[in-house]
């Protein structure tokens, strides 16, 4: 392909020019030289396995690089090494063929003058050279610049190159004006190895598409794919759920209806779609991982085109990882302009309640499911929909603000206690309400963290305070003073 290019920065480009191409010849062109410091080429951008990486080092060190600056404002010149470069696959129409050997790497640009124009350098790779292993190590490095994540047996990357690796050593840096394209500088090495002369393509390219392609294509995927999982495109979502959800209909999915624990269609203009899915999975999960522990709701909205919201009910396992334990979903009001706002507290409610009511169903005993604690956002339709189905649930608020929420929640419910303590009429229900309230207490020390066993601390010490026989006959009084006649 190309010669042996010698370190003499004199000899012009003639040297370059591969035999049948004899209207590429430069040798009339005369390149600047460039002096040591200028010709640092950035080689450890390139992907290169360690023995390819010691070869184009020691290239450099004898000197065996083409290196020469050009007058980008020469025709002449301009003209001779466009030429070349586009017998060598260079210029930048070349490079934009599928079955190019050239890739880009590496590039910086810079402005200069005060025309605003700017000058850029491109670093590029023969493909027969680009070592896949090297350039995954480069990319898990760059996500993980520490080196504290565990990289100790990373799945080997598949090669996409349409060339097969030979350890070619052939790079060029190219540097050129972004205005007209005109070469200011090319440094690099020009001769391929033997097996990357012989190489044929092995793989198919990527094949870049017009964006407007891609909107055709997606949108004939989706139509096709729907009708493929039997979906009518042409109907409304709740018809094709009817059709699913009905047993009478040839449509009926018998696996969707297993997931779905609740179910209201849109039959009227004034009611909403709601549809609740828990496969069994999450129902076993929710009672080993959530049930008297930790639970955490939110809500997304603009999921898709239509005007859906969907809250995610999940729960954390021993591992520290979310896992969905439910997913709700409803449409928004008829007549809501704004998605993000159809929903309130009472909708929460319902299908919160239609939850528990599901997973208290399927258990084997005929104990309620009852979550402890609920992290949520500062959405009060969300804390008040939780704690309308568990009254003795804990919400909690942002982890910053944990230690703070503790002791807020902890203050409230022994307000509450005192409250209902004082319009007890009988003593053994006033002293049932205490001990429920230590049980809530000890249940947060379990699972609240440090700071939420702190605030479980105090609330237990005022607890058994108000289970001594001093407090029970301050209580007692203040029993008898509401009975008496005013």
């Amino acid at each position: 392909m190309v010669g042996d290019l010698g370190g003499s920065l004199d000899v012009g480009m003639a040297s370059l020019v591969p035999e049948g191409h004899d209207h590429a010849r430069l040798d009339m062109v005369k390149p600047r030289k460039l002096y040591a410091k200028q010709c640092q080429v950035e080689v450890r951008k390139l992907p290169l396995s360690h023995s390819q990486l010691a070869s184009i080092d020691k290239l450099y060190a004898t000197g065996a690089i083409h290196s020469a600056q050009y007058d980008p404002d020469h025709l002449t010149t301009q003209a001779s090494i466009l030429e070349f470069m586009q017998a060598h696959g260079l210029d930048g129409q070349s490079r934009q063929q599928l079955e190019g050997r050239w890739h880009a790497q590496w590039g910086v640009s810079w402005d200069v003058g005060k025309e605003g124009d700017r000058h850029w350098r491109t670093l590029l790779q023969c493909a027969c050279g680009y070592h896949t292993d090297a350039r995954q190590q480069h990319d898990m490095k760059k996500c993980d610049p520490s080196g504290e994540l565990d990289h100790a047996d990373p799945k080997p990357w598949e090669r996409r190159n349409p060339y097969d690796y030979t350890g070619c050593l052939a790079h060029i840096e190219i540097t050129d004006r972004v205005s007209d394209g005109a070469v200011l500088c090319i440094v690099g090495y020009f001769q391929h190895n033997t097996e990357c002369e012989a190489a044929t393509m092995k793989r198919l390219p990527a094949v870049p598409l017009h964006p407007h392609v891609y909107e055709v294509a997606l949108q004939q995927l989706q139509t096709g794919g729907s009708k493929a999982q039997g979906v009518d495109t042409t109907e409304d979502a709740q018809n094709n759920l009817d059709d699913w959800l009905n047993e009478k209909s040839p449509n009926f999915r018998p696996e969707i209806r297993d997931a779905v624990f609740y179910y209201a269609s849109h039959a009227d203009q004034g009611e909403r779609l709601k549809v609740c899915i828990s496969t069994k999975e999450m129902d076993r999960a929710a009672w080993e991982i959530a049930h008297q522990s930790l639970i955490m709701l939110d809500g997304m909205f603009g999921l898709c085109t239509s005007r859906l919201l969907l809250f995610v009910a999940m729960g954390v396992d021993q591992a520290g990882k979310g896992v969905p334990l439910a997913l709700f979903l409803f449409s928004a009001p008829t007549g809501n302009k704004a998605t993000h706002a159809g929903y309130n507290r009472e909708i929460l409610t319902e299908l919160l309640t239609q939850w528990k009511d599901h997973l208290s169903r399927s258990s084997p005993s005929t104990m309620a499911f009852m979550p402890l604690i609920a992290i949520t956002d500062t959405d009060t339709k969300e804390r008040s929909a939780l704690l309308d189905v568990w009254p003795g649930l804990w919400p909690l608020l942002l982890k910053a603000q944990e230690g703070d929420t503790w002791k807020l929640h902890t203050r409230s419910r022994l307000q509450n206690l005192e409250s209902r303590l004082m319009e007890s009429t009988e003593h053994a229900a006033a002293l049932q309400l205490i001990e429920d309230e230590c049980l809530n207490f000890n249940a947060l020390a379990r699972v609240g963290g440090s700071s939420g066993a702190h605030a479980a601390k105090a609330g237990l010490t005022l607890s058994s305070y108000e289970l001594s026989s001093s407090y029970c006959g301050w209580l007692l009084a203040s029993i008898i003073m509401q009975q008496l006649p005013k």
